[in-house]
């Protein structure tokens, strides 16, 4: 691959830092937010961001807890240099999740949206020999798959036609198919060659990229991982002027494969269904965050993606974040607008007295991000997450914790909804920005919109919390088919209320969650018609249990 050569070119970079790197990262979500509630309450490295999401082991503030179920144990090895050359043996995961009706987590890579039981288990191999790292994690998955209701044979033509719209311009399958799965997939595999501040390789892991805790624009683990060169920092970078953080990949997207509902279904004598491209896609993407030194506890920073069918990208810049050169289209993939552009803003700013944080990244789904957009007032597809987070100190390691979170992809212009420009979605690029199937970016998915609230009392890792949580389903696509009629009461609507649970004991770190969840008008469907005109939807009542567990093996002699 042509990508490979001017990766090649920015790991002469790399060489100013010279020193070697441990570079295993924590890579368990769940671990990395407990990390950064930990920066809050001034326990931990001020100078990483997080709003990159990789941890390196070394990293000397990391708790030895962290490092037990996130790093494994030293495997025994006689007349070897436990510093240079080394084995790890991973600990074991597992991740169980039941849903009743209709599917409601996000946010879970591998697994897909289904009822029924299904279940990831995965566990593997770290090895470290001078600057070389490798870790082999494959992830197993088995999905019951059980039938449930999607989008309604009894609406009417013209909604049938209205949800083609959004259909054929992303790979987002309502159902994976109808028969069980077991799979075997790479997971958080990579190969880096590691440096002081930096490393380059491939990698299949899951990437965040964003300040927020529970969703992001562009890059979160909604998705599966995807195959990908890296070039990436390891520690925030000192300079002058501050540190930095950065990350950049070009990768390859996976299509699911899986026609839509009623793919033979006609409106005015033409299938609705238009079959997509039998092609991979291609993605790069940079994000770049920066704490100013004058400005202690403030990180600012962007992210961009880009992505195209392999065909179209006849130059080797196709194969990288870029949109031109300021601005002005250079390739004929982006003079022909067959290269789709996102990009973001964002911010976090860590206020170390107070034990608390704010952030926010606002987005756009046609181009680069940029500050001068704030002074155009052109109608332009964005989209934000912002939120903050308060800790309130206790006796030795507790904690009570206050946090909300609210994300907005839905449009507020006519005209964007009516040319069914949704986050995304693309004309040219009609997969979407999707792997496997699901978004990449926020697991809410187009026109989505959510709110969240977090109470949390801590002790340690140890962690008992409830959320409320409230989620509109496509409001971008409601109010294309439906505004039209004037029927404004078919807002999918969830209202959700989680409890969660996390433990440790001796060598398990495990816990789960009860979600108990209302949900209102699924599928935008009213079944009956008469003279009451507000009144009850479709609504149903659903319940999801998730259970998992982290097993270290202890191999100390």
């Amino acid at each position: 691959m042509r990508a490979i050569f001017i990766y090649l070119v920015l790991a002469i970079n790399v060489l100013l830092f010279s020193n070697t790197s441990y570079a295993q990262t924590v890579t368990d979500q769940q671990q990395v937010l407990y990390l950064r509630r930990l920066q809050l309450l001034g326990k931990f490295n001020t100078d990483y961001s997080f709003q990159q999401r990789n941890i390196i082991a070394e990293q000397t503030t990391i708790p030895t807890i962290v490092k037990d179920f996130s790093f494994g144990d030293i495997i025994p090895k006689k007349n070897s240099d436990s510093t240079n050359n080394f084995f790890r043996l991973l600990p074991l995961n597992k991740w169980d999740v039941y849903n009743t009706h209709h599917p409601i987590t996000i946010n879970d890579a591998e697994m897909v949206p289904s009822v029924g039981y299904q279940t990831l288990i995965t566990t593997g191999i770290f090895y470290k020999k001078n600057h070389w790292t490798a870790q082999l994690k494959p992830v197993f998955q088995f999905t019951e798959n059980k039938p449930y209701e999607t989008f309604y044979t009894e609406f009417v033509a013209q909604h049938w036609h209205d949800y083609y719209q959004w259909i054929n311009k992303i790979d987002l399958p309502e159902r994976f198919g109808t028969n069980p799965i077991n799979k075997l997939n790479p997971g958080q595999s990579y190969l880096k060659y590691n440096f002081k501040n930096a490393a380059i390789g491939i990698s299949t892991e899951n990437m965040w990229w964003g300040p927020g805790y529970y969703q992001s624009l562009l890059m979160t683990n909604n998705a599966p991982g995807f195959l990908h060169l890296t070039y990436e920092s390891k520690h925030p970078l000192k300079t002058i002027f501050g540190s930095v953080e950065w990350q950049v990949i070009t990768g390859l997207l996976n299509n699911s494969n899986i026609e839509p509902l009623e793919p033979r279904r006609i409106y005015n004598g033409q299938f609705l269904y238009q079959p997509k491209l039998n092609e991979q896609r291609i993605i790069s993407g940079a994000t770049v965050s920066f704490q100013p030194k004058f400005l202690e506890g403030l990180h600012i920073g962007f992210a961009k993606t880009a992505y195209l069918y392999t065909t179209d990208a006849k130059s080797p810049l196709d194969y990288l974040p870029l949109f031109g050169f300021y601005g002005l289209k250079t390739t004929a993939a982006e003079k022909n607008n067959r290269k789709q552009i996102m990009g973001t803003l964002f911010f976090r700013y860590e206020m170390k007295n107070e034990n608390a944080e704010v952030y926010a990244e606002l987005g756009r789904n046609d181009k680069t991000m940029s500050p001068l957009f704030f002074m155009d007032d052109a109608a332009s597809p964005t989209a934000f997450v912002a939120g903050f987070r308060k800790m309130f100190p206790l006796k030795k390691e507790t904690s009570f914790e206050l946090a909300a979170e609210f994300t907005q992809l839905g449009f507020n212009s006519v005209n964007l909804i009516n040319n069914v420009q949704s986050w995304y979605l693309s004309d040219s690029v009609r997969h979407g920005y999707t792997n496997n199937g699901k978004v990449i970016g926020s697991g809410i998915g187009p026109g989505g919109n959510n709110q969240l609230i977090e109470l949390a009392y801590n002790n340690g890792i140890d962690r008992i919390s409830l959320q409320l949580e409230r989620r509109i389903h496509n409001n971008d696509f409601f109010y294309y088919t439906f505004a039209r009629i004037l029927d404004f009461r078919r807002h999918w609507t969830d209202a959700m209320a989680t409890v969660k649970i996390d433990k440790t004991y001796k060598n398990f770190l495990f816990g789960g969650s009860v979600t108990m969840m209302r949900t209102l008008n699924y599928q935008w469907m009213y079944k009956e018609y008469d003279a009451i005109w507000y009144k009850n939807g479709l609504d149903f009542l659903t319940l999801q249990g998730q259970v998992y567990f982290h097993y270290r093996f202890n191999l100390k002699k």
